[in-house]
């Protein structure tokens, strides 16, 4: 009979420490895998069922149905998940002796929603921006000239 070890999204390990993955449009088809244990040598796995939850409002996002291989990984649909939604995961195997082995995780989805910067959140190319973020201070002349002027930092003009 098998029996589940772990499950894995993207190669991370879903542990009691709730993972954070982000998906989007950008990674819109995330891999759920696990590990197997067997209490036969040659006990392999023969079909796998995977159902993906939001848990605030107990909606389905994503069910497999029975899918018959022995390939331990699932592609799912994930571009459209609610930003923020905290997602349980639950996996039944089915083995070559008619046995079922069961696991559940919990993630979240860590994607933001739209900001509302037209350019930040824009799909179009804007070209390269950068952002500069000062603070107009004046030190004092004992830390200007000890800390400033040495390490050769421009400091602001009186006016």
């Amino acid at each position: 009979m098998l029996y589940l070890k772990k499950l894995y999204l993207d190669g991370t390990p879903l542990e009691d420490i709730v993972t954070v993955a982000e998906f989007s449009r950008q990674h819109a088809a995330p891999a759920l895998s696990w590990s197997l244990g067997s209490d036969r040598p040659d006990g392999t796995q023969t079909a796998y069922t995977l159902t993906l939850t939001d848990l605030d409002s107990r909606k389905v996002l994503y069910e497999s149905g029975r899918v018959e291989t022995a390939a331990q990984t699932a592609t799912f649909p994930a571009g459209d998940f609610p930003a923020g939604a905290l997602l349980h995961a639950d996996l039944l195997v089915e083995d070559d002796a008619g046995g079922t082995a069961t696991g559940e995780e919990l993630f979240f989805n860590g994607a933001l929603d739209a900001f509302p910067g037209t350019w930040i959140s824009s799909q179009e190319d804007e070209g390269n921006r950068v952002l500069h973020f000062y603070r107009d201070f004046v030190p004092s002349s004992r830390w200007r000239t000890r800390c400033c002027i040495p390490a050769g930092w421009a400091t602001t003009r009186r006016t």
